[in-house]
């Protein structure tokens, strides 16, 4: 897969309904593919839940990890393990099992079919923090997303500022430079085959 830098911003996200809130999706690959059909190698989403006690849809040959990003949730993996997740925890766990949720919360999802794994980072800076960021050459696909605050990228001669709600795609072999506008809350999401 190759990757180009590219900032994604909420003209490009599909927001869709479901019976405890509400999803958006902030990347597909590849081009065309749908979570309907499975169709898709990796998914990056958001979702609101908005009930107390929510059954996961079953996903067999999704691997998934779900990070918290405001609020709590328990996730009951039937007969496998259950986690109490609370702000930037994250539990990986396989799409086909029975999964029940309890709590309110907002999460980010990361969605990998044909055995890829996922790894997460939250960063959490500080207004004028500044940190080096190279995309791993080991991943596959590398992403930040800004779930709050304002950095600047740059690059290559390449320079970007993100906001709240912003997903970058990662060049492959790219080092960028990250500083804080403000206080913020990012995760670095790397994809491996």
């Amino acid at each position: 897969m190759m990757l180009k830098n590219r900032l994604l911003t909420a003209e490009n996200f599909k927001t869709s309904s479901w019976t405890g809130g509400k999803t958006t999706e902030l990347y597909i690959h590849p081009l065309g593919s749908n979570l309907k059909d499975r169709n898709f190698d990796i998914r990056l989403s958001t979702a609101t839940v908005e009930i107390e006690r929510s059954i996961f849809t079953k996903l067999p040959s999704v691997s998934r990890t779900l990070i918290v990003l405001d609020g709590e949730m328990k996730l009951e993996h039937q007969n496998q393990h259950t986690k109490i997740l609370d702000k930037f925890k994250f539990d990986r766990f396989d799409g086909g099992w029975n999964t029940i949720s309890y709590g309110t919360c907002i999460d980010f999802n990361i969605m990998t079919t044909n055995r890829r794994a996922s790894k997460v980072t939250p960063l959490l800076l500080v207004e004028r923090d500044q940190i080096v960021l190279q995309s791993c050459i080991e991943a596959e696909a590398s992403f930040l997303y800004v779930y709050k605050g304002v950095v600047s990228l740059s690059g290559k001669n390449e320079k970007y500022d993100l906001r709240d709600n912003n997903l970058f795609v990662l060049d492959k072999c790219d080092v960028l430079n990250i500083k804080a506008q403000e206080n913020s809350e990012i995760l670095l999401i790397e994809i491996f085959e």
